[in-house]
């Protein structure tokens, strides 16, 4: 889903096909990484193009819309200066392409937008899962009138989610639209996002607080309709200030002095 005034982190890839002739040196892109994706997902063009061998099709249903994908065999990505065979999802009309997680093994500095390149020796032979943490939204307003009050018994409106999908690929935290409105989060504008050639509608809401591990920061949210996953997107990793580390599946709080030992993508 695209938002142009996100902070992407994006890495250089080269992608060629192994069916193809010896001359074929293959594609050079600047991928957005999605930790919430399964593997690399294109242009549908681009998979064509390259002489990718189709092999299936499938959908994404995040609930509130479906987006069909073709699946073709035969990619293989230059990144980490290793050669990685691949799968590959193209999707029609995509805008932006997108380096999912079973392809990477890395960490994210959300302090510098930048990525952390491990060692060769360090990596890890099984690819890793998807990040999934718990998390408490509480409504700010809510815990600003019970500080205020200085009384501990004022209601303050929250909930739990549990393994809630780590997704450097959305805009911010994405809850289901109904939990937005039952912790009486601020509705301040409707919007539409796009995957392929896929419209999504959502609404934009403020004042609330994120806590994780004990830390809490105040962020902004989308609530879409019917949505079956609720994600937490680059806005919010950006406000909580950690690392996403793809070799160990987590979310880490990092001091601001070690960001100096990142490498700029």
């Amino acid at each position: 889903m695209s938002n142009a005034f996100v902070p992407w982190i994006t890495a250089p890839v080269r992608l060629s096909c192994r069916f193809t002739s010896a001359g074929m040196i293959g594609r050079a892109y600047t991928i957005t990484i999605d930790t919430g994706a399964d593997t690399l997902i294109l242009n549908k063009t681009d998979c064509e193009v390259l002489g990718m061998k189709l092999i299936g099709k499938g959908i994404y249903d995040s609930g509130p819309a479906t987006v069909e994908y073709s699946t073709y065999d035969g990619g293989e990505i230059e990144f980490l200066e290793r050669m990685v065979p691949v799968l590959v999802h193209g999707v029609q009309n995509l805008e932006r392409s997108l380096l999912g997680i079973r392809a990477m093994q890395v960490e994210i500095d959300h302090y510098t937008h930048s990525i952390i390149y491990p060692p060769i020796y360090n990596m890890p032979t099984n690819p890793p899962r998807d990040i999934r943490v718990n998390i408490i939204v509480h409504n700010y307003l809510d815990r600003d009138l019970q500080i205020e009050s200085q009384n501990p018994l004022a209601v303050v409106r929250l909930k739990a989610f549990s393994d809630i999908l780590v997704d450097t690929g959305a805009t911010t935290l994405t809850l289901n639209d109904a939990d937005c409105v039952a912790l009486g989060l601020t509705h301040m504008r409707s919007g539409q996002l796009t995957f392929g050639p896929t419209p999504i509608r959502f609404k934009a809401y403020r004042h609330a607080d994120v806590e994780y591990n004990g830390k809490v920061v105040t962020t902004a949210v989308y609530g879409i309709p019917q949505l079956k996953q609720p994600m937490l997107g680059m806005l919010t990793l950006d406000d909580m200030k950690v690392d996403t580390s793809l070799q160990n599946s987590t979310i880490s709080y990092r001091s601001q002095t070690s960001s100096s030992e990142t490498k700029e993508n």
